[in-house]
């Protein structure tokens, strides 16, 4: 789950079903810039994040973005049902990519804008920012103009993932598209995570890594191992393969070791 904290942090929010309950991987990590081994310059996002979450600028997605993307015609639907029950009519597109087709079921247009709701063009090109492999995990993508319930006043839940799907929330100010960018990365990071861990014991080699980095990517990464590795999938993804991967590498050795294990296997 992806979240927004008010006063201008912003960090993700998802419970690991495998997780037990309660706060998670609490310990003395390294967080924030100063940190061993801190860099600077255009790389600078790779470093623990000081509040919020990991958040990558807008010039890595745009080098990521491969293949074109086709947005349906909208069909409106007379009713649709939120996940609160309520219902209300909505409009359902499709975005093709390739041979995949994503399901995406949204509100009408003014209420998309007043609920500061990512448009299906917004969705269609932050998709193409994601690696084939994880992108096609992806199959539905849902507008809701419903808070979360787990949103409160000081903390708006923005998006929520699991078996392919992704749901995202109104949110209290405008984004960008590089927030949508960020938040769809995170989000695949959850689905992807679905098919590598499948036990207790997945979910302890991933925990072992993040003690042996001893540092975390985010303050919201040390909610639980879920959001740990969905936060270091945003790094691991847009810095592979440029001047920043050495400082990833670095900084977060046994993380960057395993998710390129899990991806030759």
């Amino acid at each position: 789950m992806y979240a927004h904290l008010h006063r201008m942090q912003r960090f993700g929010l998802h419970e690991d079903p495998l997780a037990p309950p309660g706060p998670h991987l609490r310990g003395p990590l390294c967080i924030g810039a100063a940190s061993s081994g801190a860099v600077r310059g255009s790389c600078l996002y790779v470093n623990p994040a000081s509040v919020g979450i990991v958040t990558a600028p807008a010039n890595v997605f745009e080098r990521l973005r491969s293949g074109s993307a086709t947005v349906s015609r909208p069909e409106t639907l007379d009713a649709f049902e939120w996940h609160d029950g309520s219902t209300t009519a909505a409009v359902r597109q499709t975005i093709t990519i390739g041979r995949k087709i994503y399901a995406v079921t949204l509100p009408a247009a003014a209420v998309v804008r007043s609920s500061n709701l990512p448009t299906t063009e917004q969705l269609a090109v932050a998709l193409r920012a994601v690696p084939i492999a994880q992108r096609e995990l992806n199959d539905t993508l849902i507008a809701c103009p419903v808070p979360d319930p787990d949103s409160r006043p000081h903390r708006t839940v923005a998006a929520r993932a699991g078996r392919g799907e992704i749901t995202f929330f109104p949110m209290r100010s405008a984004q960008t598209q590089t927030d949508i960018d960020n938040r769809v990365m995170h989000e695949t990071g959850h689905n992807y995570q679905e098919t590598l861990w499948r036990s207790g014991d997945d979910v302890a080699e991933w925990t072992a890594v993040i003690a042996a980095d001893a540092r975390r990517p985010s303050p919201y990464s040390g909610e639980n191992s879920g959001e740990d590795f969905c936060e270091f999938f945003v790094i691991y993804v847009t810095s592979l393969g440029t001047r920043c991967e050495s400082a990833a590498r670095r900084l977060y050795a046994n993380r960057w070791g395993k998710i390129a294990r899990y991806g030759r296997s």
